[in-house]
């Protein structure tokens, strides 16, 4: 249980901060500069910058997971002593 929710958790929130970026990006380019300009510009610049971003939003992503399974964990142990208990 902890460990598929961590994966999930992690995949969705690293996916969700790369898709944002690069929205965000590529508003810059083209909200910014000429069509042909931004194209080029945003074809280029994308995988560099995502090659250098992507350890810190796989990290982030992993931290999310983690506190995510963690309380899911700690939820689920609650529940079970109230079970017994009651």
């Amino acid at each position: 249980m902890f460990e598929t929710l961590f994966q999930r958790t992690a995949q969705t929130v690293t996916a969700l901060a790369i898709a944002s970026l690069l929205v965000g990006w590529g508003w810059v380019c083209f909200a910014h500069m000429p069509f042909f300009a931004a194209a080029v510009v945003f074809c280029i610049v994308s995988p560099l910058m995502l090659a250098l971003v992507q350890p810190l939003l796989v990290g982030g992503g992993m931290a999310a997971g983690l506190v995510a399974g963690s309380v899911a964990v700690l939820i689920r142990s609650i529940v079970r002593r109230l079970q017994r208990a009651g």
